[in-house]
């Protein structure tokens, strides 16, 4: 199997910066291909959701390929009684809170553009935007809690 055609030339990376390419895998699978394809090419890899957080953190180092997660943002399984779940990294936040409000839970996590923002991004453990202050609040991680009142 070869990688997949980017889907973008010239992708963002943050800090006025942009890959060479952006590769966009719509399987785990795929994404595993991708990845290897691409290191065997001696790229560096720059993993992006919904790229709410582009600017945070310092500039990539070495030019390299955006992996695109955006397509990968599935539910694998949830069994809501046990209040766990397993997603894809790609999953918004938006898109997981809707999956939980139909079983009267919510998830503790809070991230700005949640109709952008990713898991993936979202849950990484340190969230410091320019200056060292936090983007829109402090993200926090916690698991889904069963609620019937409305989340801010």
């Amino acid at each position: 199997m070869t990688a997949p055609e980017p889907s973008v030339r010239d992708g963002p990376l943050g800090d006025g910066r942009t890959a060479s390419a952006v590769d966009r895998p719509e399987t785990v699978d795929a994404l595993r291909q991708v990845v290897v394809e691409r290191v065997a090419q001696g790229h560096a890899l720059y993993p992006q959701g919904g790229g709410t957080v582009l600017d945070y953190g310092d500039p990539p180092r070495d030019p390299g390929v955006v992996i695109d997660t955006r397509a990968i943002g599935r539910v694998i399984d949830y069994p809501a009684a046990d209040m766990t779940i397993t997603v894809e990294a790609g999953l918004t936040l938006a898109a997981l809170r809707a999956v939980l409000a139909e079983k009267g839970q919510r998830l503790l996590i809070d991230a700005p553009q949640p109709d952008r923002a990713t898991l993936g991004g979202s849950s990484r453990p340190t969230r410091t935007a320019p200056g060292g202050s936090a983007p829109g609040g402090r993200a926090t991680r916690s698991s889904a809690s069963a609620s019937s009142r409305p989340t801010a």
